[in-house]
């Protein structure tokens, strides 16, 4: 399982979280919501809290 955001054409994030999951040898991308506040420029650091509050929602619902 991943937890990850996307860029639109112009490398610009989406405004949504995606999960990975792997699911019978196959990889299912599903939509997590929304996120919020500003995030990093790396997402292997902290961004301000209410990003890592939307974090925290996002890889709650992937674990569901």
């Amino acid at each position: 399982m991943a937890l990850m955001l996307k860029k639109d054409r112009h490398g610009n994030f989406r405004k949504y979280w995606y999960g990975e999951l792997q699911d019978c040898n196959k990889i299912k991308i599903i939509n997590l919501g929304e996120w919020h506040g500003k995030p990093p420029a790396s997402l292997h650091q902290l961004g301000d809290d209410d990003f890592e509050a939307s974090r925290k929602e996002a890889r709650d619902e992937l674990k569901r």
